[in-house]
């Protein structure tokens, strides 16, 4: 089962660097293009469509790396849990996951101790009014 999941994630990374790459290049050659227009004294050119831009949307760093921490903590200590009284303990060990479970907190403190001094910081930028 680790092995498919090592697998899966590989080929995942894998083909989100193609991507990548292949946009790069896209971007590249528009790039070089435009500046063999420049070059050669084209001056009408039409405005650069790069398309659209990444929009930051999601959670932040911080939040995202926190809840995906704590629920692999809590996935890992179920499976420890559950698994023993069937017979199948394969050296499931608990502390590991404590340990996840803790950087995970730690990261869910910070986000939210980041998010405050943001609000106070806006705050006190407002003019009094």
């Amino acid at each position: 089962m680790l092995v498919l999941i090592i697998v899966v994630v590989g080929l995942v990374i894998t083909l989100r660097v193609y991507r990548m790459t292949l946009e790069n290049r896209r971007l590249m050659l528009l790039l070089e293009e435009r500046r063999l227009l420049i070059e050669k004294g084209v001056t009408d050119l039409p405005p650069l469509q790069l398309g659209e831009m990444p929009t930051k949307k999601g959670l932040p760093g911080y939040l995202a790396a926190a809840i995906i921490l704590l629920f692999i903590s809590a996935a890992w200590v179920a499976c420890a849990f559950l698994m023993r009284p069937l017979g199948m303990d394969y050296g499931l060990n608990v502390w590991p996951s404590i340990m996840l479970g803790a950087i995970g907190l730690a990261l869910l403190v910070i986000h939210f101790i980041g998010e405050a001094y943001e609000r106070r910081g806006s705050q006190e930028q407002e003019p009094p009014g």
